[in-house]
């Protein structure tokens, strides 16, 4: 808790140092699982929200720090492999991921008009995996590094801008595990809209 303390003051503390050719953003997510994830949940998700601000150190080029929270939910009866066996019947599978990361982005035009980018993300995810069968539950909450790749636009709507974009979300699979039999990495792609700011 300390380092992401550290973490989170020296990027707030770099953003004031920049000075104004900053951006911001706030978007919600929509999210599908993609890879060994849809073994566990296979649902979209269209609980997500994220926060990004970019600090652009030439007119084309910005790095800056992107978080966020994406919730998804099942209700499945699959067989479900874990270290002590396998678990069937009425099943409620959750997954929350909560990215903190660095990035950094290559932009194309001025900022005042429809701007395409293209950039990455990487940093830490915080997955909370839980599955309740009965009054049975199997819970693990892990800190593991990751990335993702991102593609998207801005589009100039008065003084502000419509961010329309989408990340590959992949988080790499914990050293170990108390519960599954082998960890396997978190994947989701995510699709944001919301609003941008310049300044």
């Amino acid at each position: 808790m300390k380092l992401l303390s550290t973490f989170l003051l020296v990027v707030v503390l770099s953003f004031a140092a920049f000075g104004q050719e900053y951006m911001t953003t706030l978007t919600y997510n929509i999210s599908a699982p993609a890879g060994e994830t849809t073994q566990f949940i296979e649902a979209p998700s269209y609980l997500g929200l994220s926060f990004d601000g970019r600090k652009f150190l030439t007119s084309f080029l910005s790095v800056g720090f992107y978080t966020g929270w994406q919730v998804f939910y099942e209700q499945a009866s699959d067989a479900f492999p874990v270290e002590q066996g396998t678990i069937s019947g009425n099943q409620y599978r959750y997954l929350n991921s909560f990215p903190i990361m660095l990035n950094t982005h290559l932009y194309i035009g001025p900022d005042q008009c429809l701007r395409p980018f293209v950039g990455i993300n990487a940093g830490a995810y915080f997955t909370w995996k839980r599955l309740n069968i009965g009054v049975l539950q199997a819970e693990e909450k892990k800190w593991v590094l990751g990335f993702a790749p991102e593609a998207g636009m801005t589009v100039p709507v008065g003084d502000i801008h419509i961010n329309l974009s989408a990340k590959y979300n992949y988080a790499l699979p914990p050293g170990e595990s108390d519960y599954y039999e082998e960890p396997e990495p978190i994947q989701y792609v995510s699709f944001h809209i919301g609003f941008a700011y310049y300044r």
